[in-house]
């Protein structure tokens, strides 16, 4: 039976941040996020402002991001903002929001 929830976080969906190497060679690095699912129209709305207004309202946690030290990086606004502009973790973010509200299954690695 399909329940309507009108508001849900999906907690722990798994992502992958890529990163571009040297050489030509990219790597791919294993994250979970927490994702709010939102409803449609409002989610249209707010990727038509940019990732800086989408994400806020999308991202609300994750595990596996750690600073240049190794680090684990908690999740703040501030960490938030200055990740949204890292090509590889924007991607991931919409990636992993994507599979998430279709209803399509984690990939496993």
């Amino acid at each position: 039976m399909f329940k309507f929830i009108p508001e849900r976080i999906i907690k722990g969906w798994p992502a992958h941040i890529n990163v571009a190497m040297d050489d030509g060679r990219s790597k791919s690095f294993p994250v979970t996020l927490d994702l709010k699912m939102l409803p449609s129209s409002e989610y249209r709305a707010l990727a038509a402002r940019g990732d800086e207004m989408i994400f806020p309202e999308i991202v609300k946690g994750w595990s596996g991001i750690h600073d240049e030290a190794g680090t684990a990086l908690p999740f703040t606004e501030d960490n938030l903002r200055h990740l949204t502009n890292h090509p590889g973790f924007a991607q991931a973010v919409m990636r992993a929001y994507l599979r998430a509200s279709s209803g399509e299954a984690a990939r496993k690695n």
